[in-house]
């Protein structure tokens, strides 16, 4: 068999994967490199699944060159860049973030998803009022 297709909207995917990085509390053993790599990658398949760009084989400079390719807007990229940006100094710079970081890390990329995430159609028609 191939790879295994996961059927659910990228944002129902990304969010609980986002609940088991939480659930695993990995920032309280002092797991916070293996804590921003879950969740950048975590972020990265949502952004394959939400904008089919290929986020987990490219760099972060790379992928801002994408996003502008793809026409998103520029604060969400900002938004999707300064968390990626952070996973990247964490794993190559040595960086040590401190734990509430790494807390509020998992809140930002809820965020991210939700913002993201396109309204349901039938949310765009106008209400229909009853005479």
């Amino acid at each position: 068999g191939g790879p295994v297709i996961d059927p659910r909207p990228p944002e129902v995917i990304a969010y609980s994967e986002l609940d088991r990085i939480a659930a695993l509390d990995l920032p309280a053993q002092n797991q916070l490199k293996e804590h921003y790599d879950l969740v950048t990658d975590c972020l990265r398949r949502y952004i394959e699944g939400r904008y089919q760009i290929p986020a987990l084989e490219q760099t972060t400079s790379e992928l801002r060159t994408s996003f502008s390719i793809a026409l998103i807007a520029s604060e969400t990229v900002r938004k999707f860049l300064n968390v990626l940006q952070e996973g990247d100094l964490v794993k190559f710079a040595r960086y040590r973030p401190q734990p509430q970081d790494a807390y509020s890390l998992l809140e930002r990329a809820r965020n991210l998803v939700r913002t993201t995430t396109p309204a349901p159609e039938d949310t765009k028609e106008p209400q229909k009022v009853a005479p």
